[in-house]
């Protein structure tokens, strides 16, 4: 697995907050009934909003952003 861009943003209105990630990963893996190597991207995007006062944390779009691109990543693994 490898990381090509890791993108996180903050904006902030009057009423509300929010904090955007964006996860582009790459993955080479090994078929060994196929006995060659699949190379395929995948992106996650992760979003933490609140509204009213308060500030939300990067770090949970961060890992909403990972879980998703690994998670859609799995799927495509699974059905090598």
């Amino acid at each position: 697995m490898e990381i090509l861009h890791f993108i996180n943003s903050r904006h902030v209105t009057f009423f509300s907050t929010s904090t955007k990630s964006e996860v582009k990963l790459r993955y080479k893996v090994f078929s060994k009934a196929n006995d060659k190597v699949t190379t395929f991207q995948v992106l996650g995007k992760g979003n933490n909003k609140v509204t009213s006062i308060g500030v939300p944390g990067i770090g949970t779009a961060m890992k909403r952003g990972i879980d998703e691109a690994m998670d859609e990543a799995f799927v495509k693994i699974e059905k090598l």
